[in-house]
């Protein structure tokens, strides 16, 4: 019996030795005192591989990332220590993994301001969530430094996520917006109605863009925005990321423009109005340049030195026209003589008017030596011509002139020779009658 219990215990020995700690002695071949040694060594290996076994199963689970719940057997001594190790590994991971799932879910729900308390947490523990907490700083750091406000609302427009730009332009803080709505920030005239952007993205699941007035705090923006959709886990929509970008200065000088526009086009009517009547001979121009304010008086300045270069050509027609009609009345009034001053005009307006002072030379010279002519002709020397260099019209008025001299001239000697005849013949019936006289007187003393 005593050689059976040494090799029982020997097998039980070189089994544990081997590390299969499920082999056991078989007590039933033992009796009294034997047995109690056999059962009481089963019973010490129970004891002591149960734990073992239980703390082997818990680790090669939380080494898979099941995590068990904490043991809540009751163990002494060394056991119980093991226990309470597993229990606070376990815990520990919990924690880990609890602050992990609570960033990202605040991650997709786009609350980028939410960290996770590194100090909760011990040795790489920490350094894990402090790196995780770091990459979402410099990740909402790129955000933040976005050249556009940007901001994140959930399904009831609560603001998540605001960057400062988005902050700033309503004189606020990213700090003292999260949690307020987003229609109490900026005030434009699509919030809260089905216009906006970023509830139109809510409800179709697709980017959308829109464009609005703005008027966060004391500013008044004109915004293209933008709605991105965010969705959770399970395709949930469960937010909107919205980018705005500034219009105002774009859209203003498009409205700038627009009115120096619609200026330009009335005034240039109103200039080829005046122009046209120029064209034709009206000099009653309206020379008119509308009011301007601060957008349109660079352009007005245009128009007022425009109009200043066209009533001097105005004038300038004016006084040519003055120097035509004063040309032309003294012409009809016999002053012949008279001549318009071109050292008074420009260009080719000076041409003009030396032009018809030559043409009045050019007239008036046979007028005048044809007149002096038959001045002479009046007094009797018929022998007077015009000696005058002419050509075309002025040429045939010479030509008639001294046509006239000729003709006159022949009419008079011929007059001169039936005078003379007249006159002898007178003579003779003179001699005639005084002969005849005093033949009656003769007859009388007889």
């Amino acid at each position: 019996a005593l050689r059976g219990l040494v090799t029982e215990a020997g097998m039980l020995s070189k089994a544990a030795v081997d590390g299969k700690l499920a082999t056991r002695g078989n007590a039933e071949k033992f009796q009294g005192g034997y047995r109690e040694i056999v059962q009481g060594v089963n019973d010490t290996l129970d004891a002591v591989i149960g734990p073992l076994n239980v703390a082997a199963e818990y680790v090669d689970r939380i080494s898979k990332g099941d995590i068990p719940a904490k043991i809540s057997d009751t163990y002494n001594g060394d056991f119980n220590e093991i226990k309470n190790n597993l229990n606070q590994a376990i815990g520990a991971v919990n924690a880990l993994v609890a602050d992990a799932v609570m960033l990202s879910q605040a991650a997709v729900e786009g609350k980028l301001a939410t960290r996770a308390d590194a100090s909760k947490h011990g040795g790489d523990f920490r350094k894990i969530v402090q790196g995780v907490n770091a990459t979402l700083d410099s990740l909402v750091g790129f955000i933040d430094s976005m050249p556009v406000p940007a901001m994140i609302i959930d399904r009831d427009r609560t603001i998540q996520y605001m960057n400062g730009l988005g902050a700033a332009v309503g004189d606020r803080t990213p700090a003292a917006l999260l949690g307020s709505k987003c229609y109490d920030h900026f005030h434009t005239d699509h919030c809260t109605s089905g216009e906006c952007a970023c509830l139109r993205a809510l409800s179709t699941g697709n980017t959308e863009h829109g464009e609005t007035t703005a008027r966060p705090g004391k500013n008044h923006l004109e915004i293209a925005y933008t709605g991105v959709p965010i969705r959770n886990d399970k395709k949930e929509m469960v937010g909107v990321l919205e980018i705005v970008v500034d219009q105002t200065s774009v859209k203003r000088a498009q409205a700038v423009a627009d009115k120096v526009a619609g200026y330009q086009k009335a005034q240039v009517e109103g200039l080829s109005g005046d122009l046209q009547k120029l064209s034709i001979g009206d000099l009653h121009l309206a020379l008119a340049v509308a009011p301007a304010d601060a957008d349109t008086a660079e352009v007005r300045k245009n128009f007022e030195a425009i109009n200043e270069r066209l009533g001097g050509a105005r004038q300038a027609v004016a006084n040519l026209v003055a120097d035509a009609v004063m040309l032309s009345q003294a012409a009809v009034d016999g002053r012949l003589a008279t001549r318009a001053d071109a050292s008074k005009h420009q260009g080719d307006f000076r041409k003009i008017v030396q032009g018809v002072n030559e043409t009045l030379d050019a007239v008036i010279k046979p007028v005048q030596e044809g007149s002096n002519t038959l001045a002479v002709m009046a007094t009797g020397d018929m022998t007077a011509r015009m000696q005058g260099d002419y050509r075309g019209d002025l040429q045939l008025i010479k030509e008639s002139i001294n046509k006239v001299g000729g003709s006159l001239q022949e009419a008079l000697r011929k007059v001169s020779e039936a005078v003379s005849a007249t006159a002898s013949a007178s003579s003779q019936i003179s001699s005639s009658t005084e002969e005849m006289a005093a033949g009656a007187q003769e007859q009388t003393s007889q």
